[in-house]
């Protein structure tokens, strides 16, 4: 495996886009050659993304997805009532880097505990085994030196997407949806 940055353009302030300026990077770890690159396809694909969009339900899927929720919304409140609301978004500083192991772990039992019932314990226990390989096998090459990432979570393998989607729903259901004072006014969220 390797290492490539990923410019985070859209943290730059406008006037600050300017010739020569030096984008904040996100390091990506390539996994596409890592010991766990097979299982973690596997199970993104056969296991994970099911997983995932039943869990989680307030996720937007694309851009088709988006707008279909929007035209939704538009249609459902009173054109008064909509002059009134305010929308907002979450943007999570470092994501990945944030995410502990244990934390993500625990989101994926929870959410195989809820929606895979049919899948026996063994299943469960394999799947769990196979993304704590994938979470501790991240690891890339740099000017011939190995290095292990040290905090969150590897952002470029095949499972990252799923399993940091899975926990950022398990920690808002969990910190915030099921708080009745802050959910008091949210009209409809995704």
């Amino acid at each position: 495996s390797y290492f490539y940055p990923s410019l985070k353009i859209h943290k730059c302030k406008k006037e600050d886009l300017v010739p020569g300026v030096e984008p904040p990077i996100r390091l990506i770890t390539a996994l596409q050659d890592g010991v766990s690159k097979r299982s973690d396809v596997f199970l993104a694909d056969k296991l994970l993304r099911q997983l995932e969009r039943d869990f989680c339900n307030d996720l937007l899927l694309d851009t088709n997805d988006a707008l279909l929720w929007l035209d939704e919304v538009n249609e459902s409140i009173d054109h008064n009532q909509k002059r009134l609301l305010c929308a907002f978004s979450f943007d999570y500083k470092a994501l990945y880097d944030s995410l502990k192991p244990e934390l993500v772990i625990e989101a994926l039992t929870t959410a195989m505990e809820e929606n895979r019932e049919e899948w026996s314990p063994d299943l469960k226990r394999w799947v769990l085994d196979l993304t704590n390989l994938s979470l501790k096998s991240a690891v890339g090459q740099f000017n011939g030196t190995h290095y292990r990432q040290r905090k969150g979570v590897p952002t470029g393998g095949s499972l990252c997407v799923q399993l940091a989607n899975m926990t950022v729903f398990y920690i808002m259901r969990k910190e915030v949806y099921s708080d009745q004072s802050l959910m008091a006014k949210i009209k409809t969220l995704k």
